[in-house]
């Protein structure tokens, strides 16, 4: 034991430490290979050797183990399977330390290529992160080795370091106005560093991983299934990473990208980015859908998915009840070669990626499409069951029974939209559109005054001959007046205070009565602004004196003051 002791310490002398570097890489690529309970229990042996971090530590460590004074057997909670590694581990440090040479240098290089070049790419990579990306069965984690790469890259400059951090591992989502302001820098700069990570350094980061561990590489945040990936940005992603707690959406989002890009597949995300207009109907924010298919490539799947968005917007805006799922599944039968299993996947992963219509304006305006809808079908049976033409006073009455409020404006705002169902006939009203040529046509204006008036006992005054007319053809007051003066064939029978009658109908002497209100000082007085209570009260005043009947006083007064159209 005692030559082996001067063996090893004469050894130490100038060859050793002239490679000792490689030495202690060689120890840690031994340890990666020990089970989790034998690596226990060797962090409980290396801590009484200041964590083994030196290869002075090491060279102690195999020289009590010569002599005896660890025992491995000994140990608390190490089994025979245990002892059998650390025995492992303690022969292969012992040969290496024994053959350690400057001769020796290139092949021990060799073996820990891999190891000390990811060293090399993350700036203070040590034993302890190479353990943490590196799983039990050889894949790289690649969310942990992409979230040191970034802490790790240009750590000596403080602002870098920061900004990546608040932008992508903070819990909450943050401007580069805030982060700006937390940080003590500008906006710009902040902006700066991002558009520098995103364009190159994180790209060079996959570039990396991909070349060396393309097979190995694990990505543990996206469900796949027949070629078809979904990331749920929703879902906050916890780990154990040095220095950060939460990797948030934009982190996961940025990698997703690159991974699924670097894999051949189409991102859905990135084709809706590019014209929001053209994908209204999708929504990426929450979701990110990537899919790899044969013989379809992005530009192509680009025009189908616009074109879904059409068929999207189209049942949208009708008023059958319709699902998602059902229309997507449609358009794949129709552009997409998918098998059973990818189409029953790809309809399920893009319904993801389709807007929630709740609350939203798209929601709002199918509501009012079917709306429409409804009321034009519940106008169409009333005039149905009427017979002929109806107003328009008469269809809001109408719609109000059955619960529905239309303006007068926003009806015929509604019949402007349907010219094909709903057709305006004049004086008869609004008609179906296929009644137009058979029973109903227009009538004149003519017939219609004089329909009135011969449906009446007595004469009318122009007022409300105005009012029904204008119900259905906007006309004023002095073009009625002139057409029913200059009217041949027909007898309508002129009366002072503006009314009008028909010819050879009995009516009773009072209207034959009636006093010329030319000349009447009282009526000169309505000039005046009344209140609506003042005018009653002084329109039966002056009927009470002078007999000008009560209703050509307050028609009167309108005309005085700009009511009436004239």
């Amino acid at each position: 034991m005692k030559n082996q002791k001067s063996r090893l310490k004469e050894s130490s002398s100038y060859s050793f430490y002239k490679s000792a570097p490689a030495f202690k890489w060689v120890y840690a690529i031994y340890k990666t290979q020990l089970s989790t309970r034998t690596h226990n229990v060797l962090q409980t042996i290396e801590a009484s050797y200041n964590g083994m971090k030196s290869t002075k530590d090491l060279e102690q460590f195999l020289i009590d183990v010569k002599e005896g004074k660890i025992d491995f057997l000994k140990l608390q909670n190490a089994g025979n399977k245990t002892v059998n590694e650390l025995n492992l581990l303690y022969d292969n440090l012992l040969q290496t330390y024994n053959t350690c040479s400057d001769k020796k240098l290139s092949v021990i290089n060799k073996l820990n290529a891999p190891y000390l070049e990811i060293v090399k790419f993350y700036p203070g990579f040590g034993e302890k992160e190479f353990n943490e990306i590196r799983l039990k069965n050889g894949k790289i984690n690649l969310l942990l080795a992409m979230s040191m790469y970034l802490k790790g890259i240009k750590s000596n400059k403080r602002v870098f370091s920061n900004a990546i951090k608040e932008y992508y591992f903070s819990a909450r989502l943050k401007n580069k106005t805030e982060i700006a302001d937390k940080i003590h820098t500008t906006k710009e700069r902040v902006r700066q560093i991002v558009v520098e990570a995103e364009d190159s350094l994180v790209k060079r980061g996959i570039d990396f991983l991909f070349s060396k561990y393309k097979d190995k590489l694990f990505y543990d945040h996206a469900t796949t299934t027949a070629n078809i990936a979904v990331v749920n940005l929703g879902e906050v992603y916890r780990t154990k990473v040095p220095g950060y707690e939460i990797m948030n959406s934009r982190f996961i989002k940025l990698i997703s990208e690159h991974y699924f890009t670097n894999l051949g597949y189409i991102s859905i995300d990135k084709i809706v980015s590019t014209d929001p207009y053209k994908y209204s109907f999708f929504d990426t924010s929450k979701h990110l859908v990537y899919f790899k298919v044969d013989k379809i490539n992005a530009i192509q799947f680009s025009t189908w998915l616009e074109k879904l968005n059409t068929s999207l917007a189209r049942h949208f805006n009708s008023e059958t009840e319709f699902l998602v799922a059902d229309v997507i599944r449609e358009a794949c039968q129709r552009r997409i070669a998918l098998s059973v299993q990818q189409t029953n996947k790809f309809v399920d992963a893009l319904g993801m990626n389709v807007k929630d219509l709740t609350d939203t304006a798209i929601k709002r305006r199918h509501e009012k499409f079917k709306l429409q809808r409804i009321t034009i079908d519940l106008i169409r049976q009333y005039i149905l069951d009427e017979g002929v033409g109806v107003t328009t006073e008469m269809i809001i009455v109408y719609l109000e029974q059955h619960g529905i409020i239309y303006t007068k404006n926003q009806l015929i705002h509604l019949f402007r939209l349907h010219p094909d169902k709903i057709a305006y006939t004049g004086l008869s009203g609004w008609v179906l559109k296929e009644q137009i040529k058979r029973e109903f046509k227009s009538t004149s204006i003519k017939k219609f005054v004089e329909n009135i008036l011969i449906n009446r006992n007595e004469p009318v005054h122009i007022s409300e001959l105005l009012s029904a007319v204008n119900k259905f053809k906007k006309i004023s007051e002095n073009s009625l007046r002139a057409n029913m003066y200059n009217w041949r064939g027909t007898k309508f029978v002129h009366y002072n205070c503006s009314f009008w009658g028909i010819a050879n109908t009995k009516y009773s002497s009072k209207w034959n009565r009636l006093p010329s209100v030319k000349g009447t000082k009282d009526i000169l007085l309505l000039a005046n602004k009344f209140s609506k209570s003042q005018l009653e009260k002084f329109a039966k005043k002056i009927e009470r004196e002078t007999g000008i009947p009560k209703v050509h006083i307050v028609y009167l007064y309108n005309k005085k003051h700009g009511i009436v159209d004239c």
